[in-house]
């Protein structure tokens, strides 16, 4: 069954805190990504630099209301329950598939019904097929509006935190890069566990260019994926990235053969690794972060906590069956 979600209202989740100051509990059996590093803990005052307001407090349901007056496009989720794999279409193809304010708010919805779709293992995020670009960045036409340091950093702030809470899904993320990947939507794509791009990728780190570095979490990212001097190139020379550099740099994955339908590509490229079940994949994903985020002793006891979880249940045991029955017949 496949369902198109067109998400325009905020979901009544995690996030929704109705003034009170904002603060995240991501906790994944054991592991509290919160405390990891300071990447992740959305502190509830932030220092800005607005003279008349040295610190202020991040109030999310007042900075969606305020996203949600910018622009128009949308992030659109499609979800097949059979397969378990959805797809996030960013959906503003005028301009080059760049975010608006409003696509910011559809995107943070998103991925709200991602935490706590019962049947997800993939999610494959690509722009608009009627577009040639993957995204363009954020759409500079109306983010204009947000004109004070303030303004700017709550942006910064929503935008980090849906991208942290995308790449801590319990499900396998994978990015379709198709044309161009321009400044923030370059950003977009380090969040994801797998980024797939085609021969006519092209990739831009310009927020130089823009007086501006990264904000959305993509700076960060991008330094545990290719390393910091790699990094600095990209970021601070603003150097197009090719395909098959990408793929030398550890940027992308796998490069695409040109085909019709390259989204569905991408769909039976992830599909190799969501034939576990919902449970040992989560599982899977989870000691992965641990992996990533905590010292060694912090990690291995998630994984030995993941482990025992899962250690007999009906699954694990009927596996256990079918390899005993194997080795019997084989005598």
């Amino acid at each position: 069954m496949r369902s198109l979600v067109r998400l325009s209202f905020p979901l009544v989740r995690h996030y929704c805190n109705r003034g009170i100051p904002y603060k995240t509990e991501a906790t994944h059996s054991g592991v509290n990504l919160t405390e990891t590093t300071p990447s992740y803990r959305m502190d509830q005052s932030i220092a800005l630099t607005d003279t008349s307001t040295k610190h202020s407090v991040f109030n999310e349901q007042r900075v969606r209301v305020q996203l949600a007056q910018l622009g128009d496009g949308s992030v659109d989720l499609v979800k097949d329950d059979e397969t378990g794999v959805a797809r996030i279409v960013l959906n503003n193809p005028s301009k080059g598939n760049a975010l608006s304010g409003k696509m910011m708010v559809d995107f943070s919805d998103v991925v709200d019904d991602l935490e706590v779709w019962e049947n997800g293992k993939g999610v494959v995020l690509h722009g608009s097929e009627e577009c040639d670009h993957f995204c363009s960045g954020g759409d500079v036409s109306v983010l204009s509006g947000l004109d004070k340091p303030e303004a700017g950093g709550m942006m910064c702030l929503f935008m980090q935190n849906t991208l942290s809470r995308l790449q801590r899904l319990p499900m396998i993320s994978v990015a379709h890069v198709h044309g161009q990947a321009i400044g923030g939507g370059a950003e977009l794509l380090t969040a994801c566990d797998f980024r797939l791009w085609t021969e006519s990728t092209e990739l831009q780190f310009k927020q130089a260019k823009l007086g501006l570095s990264p904000g959305w979490g993509g700076g960060a990212r991008l330094v545990g994926i290719v390393g910091p001097q790699r990094a600095l190139q990209l970021l601070a020379g603003c150097q197009k990235v090719t395909a098959s550099e990408a793929l030398e740099f550890g940027l992308a994955t796998e490069v695409l053969p040109r085909s019709g339908d390259s989204v569905q590509d991408a769909a039976e490229w992830l599909s190799q690794y969501t034939q576990p079940s919902v449970d040992i994949l989560s599982g899977i994903k989870e000691l992965v972060l641990a992996a990533t985020h905590l010292p060694l002793d912090k990690a291995l006891k998630v994984e030995r906590e993941i482990f025992t979880s899962r250690w007999w249940s009906s699954e694990h045991e009927e596996g256990f069956k079918k390899v005993l029955d194997k080795l019997q017949r084989g005598k």
